[in-house]
């Protein structure tokens, strides 16, 4: 019998795997005290599923990505102690149970070292103490701009980093971009001790050109985010998060190639607003509403407010972050990202918009309540 955790949306989540002949034949949840129960129901459901294909690289539960992610990544784990990697063992070998990762090829020298990556919010900082040529211990320092909740679930690539004495592992599902931040950090702090011609790195400077690469721009974390799901929510993410952001290549349009001729009788005048609900059906959920006013058939304002929140209280800041974020716009790493509202009124229409790159949902949520406001002053 063997132990693994992985975390959910609310915590971790504990399961035993019973091994029999090579075989998984029971999988017991041990502890799941912090997920939403309704979620968590429908996630259970992978149990069958993982005994069957005797595999835990199944799909998640749809409406349930994060408690999924949780119950596979434990299960991942605890088969990964169970493995035999030489096929001997006095429980009939490792049949159908997952290899143990080969380790690195280059020599790690022992010291502690940092290195930063790009998270959902901004950079992410770890501290990688090397001892014995292995990787012992990750310490995240700093993560300032990172929603807690997707920064809890992407420290999952940590243990899978730990156990395969490698950053190359997978992102976890539902927290790209945090995820991304961190593996990179790890890539950066590790080429640093790598022994390079035989000869020590020592001094902890880096040693060797990081890689920098951030895979995942194209998802939704996010969601909000990590959307941080995937979510990175409000990326993504999640609709996941997974986070395909419109806008994400940094984009400004400015409306110059509006046609001003043609857009001029396209709508009455009048005031008009709309709402729609933006969620991931997990994580999040609150209500936009946007106003347009149109004067000599132009739109002239657009304007946004937020409410009827129905998420964690703890996310809420969150939330009015991306929210922020779409409606008005923000500028990361010295690249401009126009808010949704500017865009409608520059482009005079809310077709064509593009999502406020790492606030997909808000964006989504926001350019279609202009567009059912605009509608109804069409001519």
């Amino acid at each position: 019998m063997y132990a693994g955790a992985g975390t959910g949306f609310g915590g971790d989540i504990i399961v035993k795997v019973t091994v029999s002949k090579g075989l998984m034949t029971n999988i017991q949840i041990v502890s799941a005290e912090k997920e939403t129960p309704a979620y968590f129901a429908k996630a259970r459901n992978l149990v069958p599923d993982i005994l069957k294909k005797q595999t835990a690289d199944v799909d998640t539960i749809s409406g349930a990505t994060f408690s999924s992610t949780g119950i596979i990544d434990a299960v991942k784990q605890a088969m990964s102690l169970a493995a035999v990697p030489d096929g001997s063992g006095s429980d009939g070998g490792n049949e159908g149970l997952p290899e143990e990762k080969a380790m690195p090829a280059q020599e790690l020298t022992d010291g502690v070292y940092t290195g930063t990556g790009e998270g959902y919010g901004g950079d992410i900082t770890v501290e990688v103490k090397v001892n014995g040529g292995r990787i012992t211990t990750i310490a995240i320092t700093s993560a300032e701009g990172e929603t807690s909740a997707y920064l809890r679930k992407a420290q999952g690539v940590l243990d899978s980093i730990m156990r395969a004495q490698s950053a190359d592992v997978d992102v976890v599902s539902g927290a790209t971009f945090s995820s991304n931040g961190l593996i990179d950090a790890v890539k950066e702090a590790v080429a640093k001790a790598v022994k390079q011609n035989g000869e020590e790195s020592g001094d902890g400077k880096e040693a060797a050109d990081p890689d920098k690469t951030h895979e995942g721009e194209d998802g939704k974390d996010a969601g909000g985010s990590d959307a941080d799901g995937g979510k990175d929510k409000d990326t993504g993410g999640d609709k996941d998060t997974t986070e395909d952001q419109g806008g994400d290549d940094g984009t400004v349009t400015d409306g110059s190639d509006v046609d001003k001729d043609t857009e001029e009788s396209r709508y009455k005048d009048g005031e008009c607003w709309a709402t729609v609900v933006c969620t991931d059906d997990e994580t999040f959920t609150y209500t936009v509403k946007v106003t347009v006013r149109v004067e000599n058939g132009r739109i002239t304002n657009a304007s946004a407010e937020r409410y009827d929140d129905l998420s964690d209280e703890e996310i809420w800041s969150d939330n009015d972050m991306f929210f922020n974020r779409a409606a008005d716009g923000w500028t990361s790493r010295g690249v401009v990202y126009e808010g949704i509202l500017n865009q409608i009124v520059n482009r005079q229409s809310a077709d064509n918009i593009d999502a406020v790159s790492k606030a997909t949902y808000s964006s989504e949520s926001l350019t279609e309540a202009a567009r059912l406001a605009l509608k109804e002053l069409e001519k």
